[in-house]
């Protein structure tokens, strides 16, 4: 599929409208106030995560994507949700976080993305086979009135049946601090993560298995993106799942 229709799976940075990262707590152990490099990663605090092998560092982020603008009231709340519950901040009696804003370049907003949120628009895979066996059936006159739209049109539909497949089977929630389960669970991500680096996408868009709609970004390179100093931390507190700031 990447190899002849990548195209139709691939989105560029500039896709991509608002980009946020959260951090369980305001502060450091030692009382210090959390600053800019708390949010971001390095060998030092990067932990085992979905697509990140053992000792390599990607960035992970809440995002919202330019197409789905229309369908957003709130684009910070939006991702805000998502984000609290990917750090499991929700059900906790007065949690607080924090959250941190990142742009892109003008120099890096061709960088390729997949984008494995594409196929969100139907409900299971059984949608799209339908839609494909419909076309098979047609009589050759239906065929040629639709001439080369009718190859395209399975074609779009076999690159929406893979990646349905890889969003519906593989993204399901880990849910363990057992960083040996982690490790295996992940395994299937990592090796995903590697041969899409190895097509020359900097990254994945990809679903929340936290927050249904929610979208998500890994980026293979940490420095593709760069915090938004000027606007700065936003801290936030929850009670009983309302969140405020402060």
């Amino acid at each position: 599929m990447l190899k002849s229709n990548s195209n139709k799976a691939t989105i560029r940075l500039q896709n991509i409208s608002s980009l946020m990262r959260f951090a369980n707590e305001v502060k450091y152990k030692d009382g210090r106030p959390y600053d800019i490099d708390r949010f971001i990663p390095n060998s030092e605090n990067a932990s085992l995560n979905r697509f990140n092998p053992p000792g390599e560092v990607f960035i992970y982020l809440g995002i919202s994507l330019k197409r789905d603008l229309n369908n957003i009231k709130d684009e910070v709340d939006y991702i805000t949700q998502t984000c609290i519950r990917e750090i499991r901040a929700f059900g906790k009696e007065n949690a607080y976080v924090s959250s941190l804003n990142f742009n892109y370049s003008r120099d890096n907003r061709n960088i390729k993305l997949i984008d494995l949120t594409i196929a969100d628009k139907y409900n299971d895979l059984d949608d799209i086979v339908d839609k494909i066996v419909k076309l098979q059936m047609m009589n050759d006159n239906e065929r040629n009135k639709m001439g080369y739209k009718y190859k395209n049109r399975i074609s779009d539909l076999l690159v929406m049946m893979n990646i349905k497949l890889i969003s519906d089977e593989i993204f399901k929630p880990v849910i363990t601090n057992d960083e040996k389960i982690q490790e295996y669970e992940y395994a299937p991500f990592h090796a995903f993560a590697n041969y899409i680096r190895s097509r020359d996408y900097g990254g994945i868009v990809y679903s929340s298995t936290m927050n249904k709609g929610g979208k998500n970004l890994v980026l293979f390179n940490v420095e593709d993106v760069e915090p938004n100093i000027k606007d700065g931390i936003t801290k936030y507190i929850i009670k009983e799942n309302i969140i405020e700031k402060f």
